[in-house]
């Protein structure tokens, strides 16, 4: 009888191993699928910089052809201005020196007369020199002045072209480095993967964990002694049975799941993450009746027991696990006396 039994104990554990075996396969399936994803960003990247490179060089291009366009066209308007000012000059100059000649021949006797005339002719023409040139010198300010605030809109607009640039290189920065990180995670995984395949199946049927952050009553080693290797059997037979419910973390959202007495005898919940690399899973208040209840929390790597009121985990110790599967194992009497457990759980 005892030989049979070994026998079965031989082909389960056999089983468990081919198990681990399929799925390590599988993630190395996943991680080549992530090395080409993360292939066909690095190319999507480098496309979106040379069209950043080229977008720029147009603009700047563009800003100094018209820069240049402007420049020529002010130079013209100047130069012309100028023309037209010295020709009319000259114009009245002569005009008023054919004036001045006229008056001396004819009126020789007046000379007093025609000096003052030609005195007060002097002044008016150097009063509207003088008012013309403040209206040539006013419109070239107001001209300057309006080139010099083109120029500098022009200036910020080159500015806030390489400041978007310098944030999209920034993001591009930190995406790179977000990339980084998943390969990095992705390494570890498969690394400790490989490392715990061949033993996975002896650390989780024998090693106890603890937090050491939170209060395990002396009562626990009474139960432990109590239960003594039994808890092997009933943990093996909970995961060949068929699960009594499923969580799915498909987003960064807190999901959470009730364990209830009513309907949990030698039950067994599985949480699959979907979204990430890790779980997080904490309750807010854990009681149960000691000796009749217990829960077991496990990621195939571990092994925690819980009773009595020894379970409470709170958010900020939160039992954190880089597989993408935690089982939730509650044995209880039906007798309820305290309140149903529920468990929070998030993807990170």
């Amino acid at each position: 009888m005892q030989r049979e039994i070994n026998k079965k104990n031989l082909m389960n554990l056999d089983k468990l191993i081919q198990d681990f075996d399929d799925k390590l396969e599988k993630l190395q399936n996943e991680s080549q699928l992530i090395n080409n994803h993360i292939d066909k960003i690095f190319g999507q990247i480098k496309c979106e910089q040379a069209k950043n490179v080229e977008f720029l060089s147009q603009e700047i291009g563009s800003i100094r052809n018209e820069m240049s366009s402007k420049q020529q066209h002010l130079n013209r308007n100047i130069l012309l201005r100028f023309n037209n000012f010295k020709q009319g000059n000259d114009q009245k100059f002569n005009k008023i020196n054919k004036t001045i000649q006229f008056t001396i021949q004819k009126q020789d006797e007046s000379d007093k007369i025609f000096t003052k005339k030609i005195d007060s002719l002097r002044k008016d023409f150097n009063s509207k020199q003088h008012q013309l040139n403040a209206t040539v010198n006013l419109n070239i300010q107001n001209f300057m002045n309006n080139f010099n605030t083109k120029l500098k809109v022009s200036e910020n607009k080159i500015l806030q072209i390489r400041a978007q640039l310098n944030q999209r290189d920034r993001l591009v920065d930190s995406h790179l480095q977000n990339i980084d990180a998943r390969i990095s995670q992705i390494l570890h995984k498969t690394n400790s993967s490989s490392e715990n395949i061949s033993t996975a199946t002896r650390r989780w049927l024998n090693v106890l964990e603890y937090f050491q952050n939170l209060s395990i009553v002396s009562q626990m080693e009474t139960l432990v002694r109590q239960v003594g290797k039994s808890e092997r059997k009933y943990f093996q037979k909970a995961i060949k049975k068929q699960p009594c419910g499923e969580l799915r973390l498909t987003s960064p959202a807190t999901y959470s799941i009730a364990l209830k007495y009513s309907n949990n005898e030698n039950c067994i919940y599985t949480i699959r993450n979907q979204y990430s690399y890790s779980i997080q899973c904490w309750n807010l208040k854990f009681e149960t009746e000691f000796n009749q209840d217990y829960v077991i929390l496990s990621d195939y790597r571990r092994a925690l027991f819980f009773t009595d009121r020894n379970g409470t985990i709170p958010e900020s110790k939160a039992f954190v696990t880089y597989g993408n599967v935690v089982f939730i194992y509650f044995f209880t009497d039906h007798i309820q006396v305290y309140e149903n457990i529920v468990y929070y759980c998030k993807a990170n």
